[in-house]
């Protein structure tokens, strides 16, 4: 292939216009601000995505959920269940003195 017959960066931008909501699915999977971590996970897991963008109560972008962001959450959780676990034994022993 000869180099003349190649597009141009240039060409190619304005040959391509397609928005972000040409490829978003419709309606548009979101997670609201006061979403909880399990039903994000649902929905990242039955709709097939890694990421969700967060709105507010009026569809503005305010940030971005990745199913990292959840699994730290989670680890989190779990840590502090296996402090409250630990800490159990010990203070039904001072109820029971």
């Amino acid at each position: 292939m000869e180099q003349h017959s190649l597009l141009s960066p240039s060409e190619l931008r304005s040959r391509c216009r397609v928005s972000g909501g040409d490829v978003m699915p419709s309606p548009a999977v979101v997670a609201q601000g006061s979403d909880h971590i399990w039903p994000l996970a649902r929905r990242m897991r039955q709709h097939g995505m890694r990421r969700l963008p967060v709105v507010d109560e009026e569809g503005g972008l305010i940030g971005i959920v990745a199913l990292d962001d959840l699994l730290h959450a989670t680890e989190e959780l779990v840590d502090e269940l296996h402090y409250v676990a630990a800490r159990q034994p010990r203070l039904e022993e001072k109820r029971r003195a």
